[in-house]
């Protein structure tokens, strides 16, 4: 077991609350994915690595490539969900992410009558909308 990932451990041990963890490639954890990131920028600017390791023992990798195409797709690097190293092809790709903001959208834009908030992922639009479709159908009962 590497240096990095029994820090992790220990860390849990005694943060049970904490869910994951996020560790550069020098060895720093961080409990924000963001801080990992820009961290690993200083390391690898072109090539940043965040390995992120779950309370369960599970152990994902955000890619440079995961992140310029979040990026260019206009999801920010929070709403990135890393590949976990078990099981890669279950994860939904960046275009899928994109395609359900994208649609959560349009829905929230019917629903609300404005554009959501630019800096909310597609999952928490989606979140808004699922909840005010709960509160209109409660309105017709």
């Amino acid at each position: 077991m590497s240096d990095t990932k029994q820090s992790a451990l220990d860390y849990f041990k005694s943060n049970a609350e904490t869910k994951e963890l996020f560790a550069t490639t020098d060895g720093f954890l961080f409990t924000k994915r963001s801080d990992a990131m820009n961290h690993a920028k200083t390391l690898d600017f072109d090539h940043p690595s965040v390995e992120t390791i779950t309370n369960d023992g599970e152990t994902e990798k955000i890619t440079n490539e995961q992140l310029v195409n979040a990026v260019n797709a206009g999801i920010g690097a929070e709403s990135i969900a890393p590949a976990k190293t078990s099981d890669a092809k279950t994860k939904p790709s960046v275009a899928e992410y994109k395609e359900l903001k994208d649609k959560a959208t349009v829905e929230y834009k019917e629903l609300f009558g404005a554009d959501p908030d630019s800096k909310l992922s597609g999952a928490k639009i989606q979140e808004l909308n699922d909840a005010k479709k709960a509160e209109l159908a409660n309105e017709k009962n």
